[in-house]
């Protein structure tokens, strides 16, 4: 575990077999228990919206997909309680690439508002999802009595009529607020020197 120059967490884990392959994780910790009010739901948003690493350099979140398909580069996203995490999996040599793309999200981040609409639909059918299923009811009632006072007691029916309130300026302040570095890791297993690592990301974040 090293720190870049201006104090991003770097976790190396060295990668012994496939060393042409690299798992690449940006952990944050901000989870959905931050959440409060008019933010409920906020980080389910950043989770769909982020993980396309739009950014004021590469704003085009449909852009950033294809380049992703083009170049192999698999990725996916979760939020829990405490912690969010983007996953990115991709051959060795698109390694500078990927930390160019990566880095100016993470420094750089810009909410690419073509995509926002179809994002809170993609939010509002999975809550319905939830709210239709035989257990939600169940489920409500024992959230109610075991987070009573805490925001996990709240119903997956308000977190939806929030849904359909937010905005992508909320989202931008939130992020500008909430995603800072003393916060933050970039976890890599593969076959890298981290000496290297840190360098090529430290230029990249020099340029930005």
């Amino acid at each position: 575990l090293k720190k870049t120059n201006t104090g991003l967490k770097v976790l190396l884990v060295k990668r012994p077999k496939n060393p042409q392959l690299i798992h690449l994780q940006f952990m944050v910790g901000v989870g959905s228990d931050l959440e409060s009010g008019r933010q409920l739901e906020i980080g389910h948003f950043l989770e769909h919206l982020f993980v396309s690493l739009t950014s004021n350099k590469y704003l085009d979140s449909k852009a950033n997909r294809e380049l992703f398909s083009r170049n192999n580069i698999s990725y996916t996203a979760s939020i829990g309680t405490k912690n969010t995490v983007y996953e990115y999996s991709f051959r060795k040599t698109k390694l500078d690439l990927f930390l160019e793309i990566l880095l100016n999200s993470i420094f750089d981040y810009k909410v690419d508002k073509n995509i926002f609409d179809n994002e809170k639909n993609s939010i509002v059918e999975e809550l319905h999802e939830i709210i239709d299923d035989l257990t939600y009811t169940l489920e409500t009632y024992t959230d109610e009595m075991i987070y009573k006072g805490h925001n996990r007691s709240i119903s997956q029916k308000v977190r939806l009529s929030n849904t359909h309130k937010m905005t992508a300026k909320q989202i931008q302040n939130y992020w500008e607020k909430y995603y800072r570095i003393p916060y933050s890791v970039i976890a890599v297993y593969g076959s890298v020197d981290m000496s290297t690592l840190i360098s090529k990301i430290d230029a990249i974040i020099t340029q930005i």
